[in-house]
Formats: C-alpha cells, structure tokens, sequence
C-alpha cells in the first residue's frame, strides 16, 4: 500500500498549463482563417461567414480532443501540463 502523498497543483497553474494548450490547438485554426478574413468582400454574404465559422468551430473542437487524447495517451499529460510542471499525481 502506498501512502505518499502528493501535492495538488494549484488553481493558477491548471489555468496556466490549459491556456498554453488553447493557444496550441488555436494556431492551426487561426493562420488559415486570416487568410481567409484577410479579404473584405468575406462579410458580404451572412450564411457564408455562419457556414466558414461553423466549420472553424468543429475544426477547433476535433483538434482539441485529438491533442488531448493523443497526448495523454502518449505521455500521461499534455504540452502545457510538462511547461508547468503537473504530473499524474497532481490531479
């Protein structure tokens, strides 16, 4: 039986760790969509702007969860948990 105790990450550092694994799955979504906001006439037509945020947002959904599940699978934690330091044990 083991009786180590471990310390609990604190609040910030969850919040820490989660927003550098935001900006990671962000930027893949965000280069194209400059590009494509990038002209003016994008805004002309409603159901086109409603149909590209759309397909953004399930875009960025389906990467958020592959990252996750692919990371900690892999490692047991992801980018922005190692930078800040929260392993297994800290849930």
């Amino acid at each position: 039986m083991d009786t180590t105790e471990y310390e609990f990450a604190s609040l910030f550092r969850r919040f820490l760790a989660e927003s550098i694994d935001s900006v990671i799955t962000m930027v893949p979504v965000g280069i194209p969509l400059y590009f494509v906001l990038k002209d003016g006439s994008f805004f002309d037509n409603p159901f086109r702007f409603v149909g590209i945020a759309m397909f953004l947002m399930g875009c960025l959904l389906l990467l958020s969860f592959l990252y996750h599940s692919f990371l900690e699978g892999l490692w047991g934690k992801t980018i922005g948990k190692m930078m800040c330091g929260i392993s297994e044990e800290d849930f």
